[in-house]
C-alpha cells in the first residue's frame, strides 16, 4: 500500500512538472496532452491494477503487465524519436550559427588585412632613389 502512495505522489509531482513547463512555453500542448494521459494513466494502473487488464484484454494481449511493458516501450522508442529530432534540428542550428560566425570574421580579417595595405601604400617611401 506504501508503494501506491509513493507512485501516485511522484506521478502526480511528474504532472505538475509538465503543467509548469507548459505555462512557461518549454513544451507544445500536444505534449502537454501526451504527457497528462502519460501521467494519469500510470496513476490509474497503479490504483486501480484491474484496469490494466481490462487495457490489456482490449489490445489482444494476455496479462495487465504484459501490456503495460508494450506501451511502455512504445513510449519510450517515441520519445527517443522526438529527442534524436531536437538533437538534429540543435546540430543544423549550431552549424549555421559557427558558420556564420566564421564569415563575419573572415570579413573582419579581410578588412583589417585591406586597410593596412591601404596605410603601408600610403605613405611615403625612403629609400636609395
Amino acid at each position: 500500500m506504501i508503494i501506491k502512495a509513493l507512485l501516485v505522489l511522484f506521478f502526480m509531482f511528474a504532472l505538475s512538472r509538465v503543467v509548469l513547463r507548459f505555462r512557461d512555453g518549454h513544451i507544445t500542448a500536444r505534449e502537454l496532452v501526451m504527457l497528462c494521459a502519460l501521467w494519469i494513466g500510470a496513476s490509474a494502473a497503479v490504483l486501480w491494477p484491474a484496469l490494466s487488464g481490462h487495457v490489456a484484454t482490449w489490445l489482444g494481449v494476455n496479462r495487465g503487465s504484459d501490456a503495460v511493458m508494450y506501451l511502455t516501450v512504445a513510449a519510450l522508442c517515441y520519445f527517443i524519436f522526438r529527442l534524436y529530432i531536437r538533437i538534429r534540428d540543435v546540430e543544423q542550428q549550431l552549424t549555421a550559427l559557427v558558420r556564420n560566425l566564421a564569415l563575419r570574421e573572415a570579413e573582419r580579417a579581410g578588412d583589417s588585412k585591406q586597410k593596412s595595405v591601404l596605410a603601408e601604400s600610403s605613405e611615403p617611401r625612403s629609400g636609395g632613389r
